[in-house]
């Protein structure tokens, strides 16, 4: 018997908007739970200057994970960075 192998979905890494706002929260809470930032947290870090967030998602739109980064002259630092649980389960790849 063969092992039949999924194909990738295809997927892009691009600028978040406030647009996204309710996907990233969802992903926020699902992977972080009790840690979560608040939707009111996540909305400032989407608007605040010096920042950075870029969501990652399938052709349909929907969101696999996102990051951010803080940049302020020289000097940088990961504020999060998330990846959909069902994607990070069990050895599975993002993509599938």
């Amino acid at each position: 018997m063969s092992a039949t192998i999924p194909t990738p979905t295809p997927l892009s890494l691009r600028p978040a908007t406030l647009n996204d706002l309710d996907g990233i929260w969802a992903l926020e809470t699902a992977v972080f739970a009790g840690e979560a930032w608040s939707r009111d947290m996540m909305h400032e870090e989407l608007c605040a200057d010096h920042r950075c967030y870029l969501v990652l998602e399938t052709q349909d739109g929907e969101l696999r994970g996102y990051g951010g980064l803080l940049a302020l002259g020289t000097e940088g630092d990961i504020q999060t960075i998330a990846v959909a649980p069902r994607c990070a389960a069990a050895g599975r790849d993002v993509a599938s």
